[in-house]
């Protein structure tokens, strides 16, 4: 009786491994963004302002971010970001898409243990992820660092970044039926007083 439970704890010992190395989906392929059914930034942004979402900068304990060096990034006066579209609401979305792997085209190289983003335009940079699960420290621009970990949950890849203004949280999917890449993304932070929900949709390179 003993033998007979021995083997049946080794079966399911060696099973487990399987079955969590089968859940990752593959993410592979050239991708290119389907800007009719993805939400636009800087109409989310606007839309979040309109409904509270977004606090002043007058409002932020230690006052006003710091510019951040990116075209477009604002100056040191408090604003009331639902009422702006000036260069303060292009500082925020600059940097909420410095934080989100926001290309419109690019290839995913995938393996056990990496997921590779090769742009094809001149926009972003390769962004490769270890999927492990460990916190990284990252530099997105000369004064924009954080830090990143990326890991597979189940048959999603939830990437997760984190500076002192923002955590921004992307959930990378397949929709097999329909072959397409789906991208959903959470940004909370010091500037936002409700989550920022985004959906970006991405259809095969022809």
């Amino acid at each position: 009786m003993k033998k007979i439970w021995c083997l049946i704890l080794a079966g399911v010992v060696l099973v487990f491994p399987g079955s969590e190395a089968g859940a990752q989906q593959s993410l592979g392929g050239e991708w290119q963004l389907d800007t009719t059914r993805s939400t636009d930034l800087d109409r989310a942004l606007d839309l979040h302002a309109q409904n509270n979402g977004l606090r002043t900068y007058s409002s932020i304990p230690g006052g006003q971010p710091t510019p951040s060096g990116l075209p477009g990034s604002g100056g040191a006066a408090a604003v009331d970001l639902s009422t702006t579209g000036g260069a303060d609401r292009a500082r925020l979305a600059a940097e909420v898409r410095l934080l989100t792997y926001g290309s419109d085209m690019f290839e995913i190289v995938q393996t056990d243990t990496t997921v590779t983003f090769h742009p094809l335009n001149l926009a972003y940079d390769n962004v490769r992820l270890t999927t492990d699960g460990r916190k990284r420290d990252v530099e997105w621009s000369w004064e924009l660092e954080g830090q990143l970990k990326a890991e597979w949950k189940g048959d999603r890849l939830k990437v997760e970044r984190k500076t002192k203004d923002f955590e921004v949280t992307e959930q990378w999917s397949r929709d097999a039926d329909n072959d397409l890449l789906v991208v959903e993304v959470e940004v909370k932070g010091r500037l936002f007083q409700k989550k920022l929900v985004l959906r970006r949709i991405y259809q095969r390179r022809p």
